[in-house]
């Protein structure tokens, strides 16, 4: 895991203008407002078991555990991890 003196919504912003700088500026959205491929994805799934909702964030991330390219590589960094809603 990564260790980190951002707040999350400021770790957000951060990891979004990496996906921005990456996909040439490409956004995440197409013009209706549904999500747009893109080059990068980058999602924060989990910020120290907090349990966190705003506009911009919900923590932990609301679909990581229905995805199996997401708990795989997380499981495999950390086998004992559970969501801090189970």
């Amino acid at each position: 895991m990564i260790e980190c003196d951002l707040g999350p919504e400021s770790l957000l912003s951060v990891l979004l203008e990496i996906e921005r700088s990456v996909g040439n500026g490409i956004s995440h959205r197409d013009s209706a407002g549904r999500y747009a491929d893109r080059p990068i994805d980058i999602d924060l799934i989990d910020y120290g078991r907090m349990v966190y909702l705003s506009r911009q964030l919900t923590l932990p991330h609301p679909w990581a555990s229905e995805r199996p390219f997401v708990m795989g590589p997380l499981l495999e960094l950390e086998p004992d991890y559970r969501s801090p809603l189970d």
